[in-house]
């Protein structure tokens, strides 16, 4: 009868104690925004892109900026991805120097042109390193872009001598390497979610062989520019 009353106690002792049960729950996994887990992302970002050097008065020639980028981070430090940007301006400008706009070629004379409309596509390699604060929400970074670039440009020329003028349209495309860095900070809602903001820096100078009056020259348009963005981030566990 003793040995009975020793084993109920013990059952219903070991049943109740508090340890018990917290163990059980111990090794389940918990997803955090630092999860080391492996798993594939997506950005999405827009914003704006200045390249002043464009513009032979120094002044700022700003357009739209989208950007997406698909990638994969395999810890929550480091992100490598694949990225494609597009950048968008129209503007107008009156007597500007050949010389240094659209190109900078060996050529003289002011012209004036009426407006030009410019894409600028660079696509290539991106890598990230992520520095999370506290628990992971949030995140600052920098990032760094290897691209080939592709530059569209389509200008408006009128050409005026005493009473006439000589109106000329083209549309050239410029082929070279590029770069950008870029400083950032992002804010993870969820595990899957984050938003982020950034600045940073694009440089690049695609060229082309023309020709201009009869002598073959290498043109080319440089591209450089800061740049500001927003943009939200999905990731795919």
């Amino acid at each position: 009868m003793r040995s009975l009353v020793i084993r109920t106690l013990t059952v219903a002792t070991l049943g109740s104690l508090p340890f018990a049960a917290g163990e059980a729950h111990a090794f389940r996994p918990c997803p955090t925004p630092l999860s080391p887990v492996a798993h594939s992302y997506l950005v999405f970002k827009a914003g704006g892109y200045g390249m002043d050097t464009l513009d032979p008065r120094d002044e700022l020639d700003s357009g739209l900026f989208l950007g997406t980028e698909i990638g994969v981070s395999p810890s929550p430090f480091v992100e490598v991805g694949m990225t494609l940007d597009w950048f968008r301006r129209r503007d107008r400008h009156d007597d500007r120097i050949a010389v240094d706009s659209p190109y900078d070629l060996p050529i003289q004379g002011r012209v004036d042109v009426d407006g030009t409309s410019t894409d600028l596509i660079p696509f290539g390699g991106i890598v990230r390193l992520r520095f999370p604060l506290g628990d992971g929400r949030l995140a600052p970074y920098v990032s760094g872009q290897l691209t080939y670039d592709i530059l569209r440009l389509r200008y408006h020329e009128v050409f005026r001598e005493g009473d006439g003028a000589l109106v000329t349209e083209a549309t050239d495309y410029f082929y070279g390497p590029g770069g950008s860095v870029a400083l950032g900070m992002e804010a993870r809602l969820d595990p899957r979610f984050a938003l982020l903001f950034e600045v940073g820096a694009h440089g690049s100078e695609p060229a082309k062989d023309l020709v201009v009056d009869g002598i073959p020259v290498r043109g080319h348009v440089v591209a450089d520019g800061e740049f500001a963005r927003l943009g939200m981030r999905l990731a795919f566990f």
